[in-house]
């Protein structure tokens, strides 16, 4: 009805002066009881506000298809290398113990044995012996000897299969006068640990079963010219040699072999010494000489057990959010991700392994630290290094893999590796995760005591120009943690609403609001994949909490319990319709600009390892105000 008047008089056409009501009436209007008023509803807020980031310079990332992971990277790659150096046999003019061979043949008494009687001065044109067996029916060897100190390699050498050579022989067969015929079938037999070949072609001479000269068609000898074969000892197999105290022994290599010379047959005219059986040698001197010009161990098959020194690495994960590190934040990562990216320029597989731990701000290790590898390479923890460039994903629970594409020539498939407490590591979100006690062994199926199986040894090759051999291995890591949770997740984060003092108090429009309480309805509506807890504090315009024992502020769902949103997904959005309950008087009441809500999510179990996606948001709704107290209006 008050109303109503007012309108009446503002609608008069004419004023009579003694009841003008801008002279001395009071023109203030009081209206008491409930007053309700909408205050509209909220612009989404997005997951990323919660996560509060610098799409500039932050670690957390999404992906394309919006889901978040924090994501950070080495600044350098952790690695170490290993040193073989060149092997050189030092002493390899003594290779052949006493220089090959050195026979004396009577001539002569070949020809007696046939039977003739002859004077020295009988003329020998046209006398001929036959088949003269050099060896006589005695074995004939020579020693081949190797000794060289290779301490400088057994650190990493711990056995030896068959190591190639470059050692280039020459064997020269000479007589001390006239000529003979050396017959088809002569045979210089190595051992059969040594491989050999011939360095040029022959047409009377080649090499069989690989250790074995054999002359193949008759060769004229003169004093004069005497017959020269170049050959290249190729290999020594060391594994033939086991068990006799050969090869390589400790510090040293050890080579002691011989060599038979059989099948040694000569014709020969005795015109060639001279022109009267007196001529004739009684004690002609048959050489086959033998030299090594060098001997160099160019590479071959080795047991290695290199130790390499790796330094800790760290890597620095900085500053987050309040939302993932907060005092009583439980974050449990459903599936962290560490990529190590892997290159072993050896041979030789090998395991890696190490101990991660995070770290906060001022150093100190948070939690325990866990070992990521395992001494068993079909272990499903083990990180088994093969030569080349791998990728190995070290997670939870393992990943999807592509490991259908083929791969450029040095790389290798991909490989999961689990390790189920990883995400104990981050936990709690550290400041740095440093790697440490980082280890690469190459497993053996033997051992130096009962004997190396073939698959331990690899193939070593020095350079060329006769430098060290180097290998290295590396190792440059990422690390993503999809925000995806498990069961134990527990996060606390608060966000602000704010802007209610300017309503609640507008005197500058001449209208007081008294107020005795208030209550604001609202609704939650929630797409993100965590059941949230909501409470809420009172704020002034500063953004403090107002303490004052006289403003109480509840926030309860609308049936009167506590307020509980349910986990969402983006097209399934769940919905809470709330009340926040304020009673104060109207002094205090002044300073109230908003509310603090004091959200806590928990892992709901049917969206266990849904990721957080940057399409995922909170939205408050239809939001009103109903106030119990009055209105003061000015007109």
């Amino acid at each position: 009805m008050m109303l109503t008047a007012v309108s009446v008089f503002s609608l008069a056409s004419c004023v009579n002066e003694e009841y003008d009501l801008n002279k001395g009436i009071d023109m203030t209007i009081n209206i008491d009881g409930d007053i309700s008023a909408p205050l509209g509803s909220t612009e989404a807020i997005m997951i990323g506000d919660f996560l509060d980031i610098d799409e500039e310079n932050s670690v957390l990332l999404a992906d394309e298809t919006g889901d978040y992971s924090l994501h950070v990277e080495a600044e350098e790659p952790v690695g170490g290398n290993v040193i073989i150096p060149s092997v050189l046999i030092e002493d390899y003019e003594s290779l052949f113990g006493n220089g090959g061979f050195s026979l004396d043949v009577d001539v002569k008494h070949y020809v007696d044995a046939a039977g003739e009687i002859i004077g020295d001065e009988t003329p020998v044109e046209g006398i001929i012996v036959t088949d003269v067996d050099i060896l006589n029916g005695t074995r004939q060897t020579t020693d081949v000897i190797i000794r060289q100190d290779v301490s400088q390699i057994t650190d990493v050498v711990k056995a030896l299969g068959t190591i190639a050579l470059d050692a280039p022989l020459v064997l020269t067969l000479g007589i001390s006068e006239g000529e003979v015929t050396v017959n088809g079938g002569l045979k210089l037999t190595f051992p059969a640990c040594v491989g050999l070949s011939l360095s040029e072609s022959y047409d009377f001479c080649s090499i069989n079963e690989g250790h074995i000269l054999e002359f193949t068609s008759d060769v004229p000898v003169k004093s004069d010219s005497p017959v020269t074969i170049a050959l290249q000892m190729t290999s020594i197999d060391f594994t033939a040699l086991q068990g006799t105290q050969q090869g390589l022994v400790g510090n040293d290599i050890i080579v002691e072999q011989t060599i038979e010379l059989s099948h040694f047959l000569i014709d020969a005219e005795a015109s060639d010494f001279g022109s009267t059986f007196g001529d004739m040698p009684t004690d002609l001197q048959i050489s086959l000489d033998m030299r090594a010009l060098r001997m160099g161990v160019t590479g071959g098959t080795a047991v290695i057990d290199p130790s390499v020194e790796i330094e800790d690495g760290t890597v620095s994960v900085g500053e987050l959010p309040e939302f993932l590190t907060g005092e009583n934040v439980v974050l449990d990562i459903y599936n962290p991700v560490i990529r190590l990216d892997v290159k072993n320029s050896s041979p030789a597989s090998a395991l890696l392994s190490a101990k991660i731990q995070g770290y906060d701000a001022d150093g100190n290790g948070i939690g325990t630290a866990i070992t990521i590898g395992s001494s068993d390479k079909d272990a499903p923890d083990a990180i088994f290094m093969q030569p080349g460039s791998t990728s190995f994903y070290i997670s939870a629970r393992e990943i999807e893999l592509d490991i259908e594409d083929v791969y450029p020539l040095g790389e290798n498939p991909p490989c999961n590796v689990v390790v189920p407490d990883l995400p104990d590591i981050v936990r709690t979100i550290p400041y740095s995760i440093g790697f440490s006690d980082i280890s690469i062994v190459v497993p053996h199926e033997g051992n130096a005591e009962d004997g190396y199986e073939e698959s331990d040894y690899v193939m070593v090759v020095f350079p060329e120009d006769g430098s060290d051999l180097e290998y290295s291995f590396s190792a440059d890591y990422t690390i993503d943690v999809p925000l995806s949770f498990g069961e134990d997740l527990h996060i606390e984060y608060p966000y602000d609403i704010t802007g209610l003092n300017e309503t609640l108090s507008p005197d500058d429009n001449g209208t007081t609001i008294r107020i005795r309480q208030a209550q604001i309805k609202l609704t939650f509506v929630n797409t993100i994949p965590l059941d949230m807890g909501v409470t809420a504090s009172p704020i002034d315009v500063d953004g403090n909490v107002i303490s004052d024992q006289s403003l109480k502020v509840e926030l309860l769902s609308a049936d009167g319990g506590e307020a509980k949103i349910s986990a969402g997904t983006l097209g399934n959005e769940t919905s809470c319709p709330s009340v926040i309950n304020v009673e104060a008087d109207t002094e205090t009441l002044k300073k109230l600009d908003g509310f603090r809500l004091n959200i806590t999510g928990e892992a709901n179990e049917e969206y266990v390892g849904n990721a957080l996606n940057a399409n995922q948001y909170i939205r408050i709704i239809d939001m009103s105000v109903r106030i119990n107290g009055g209105v003061d209006m000015q007109l």
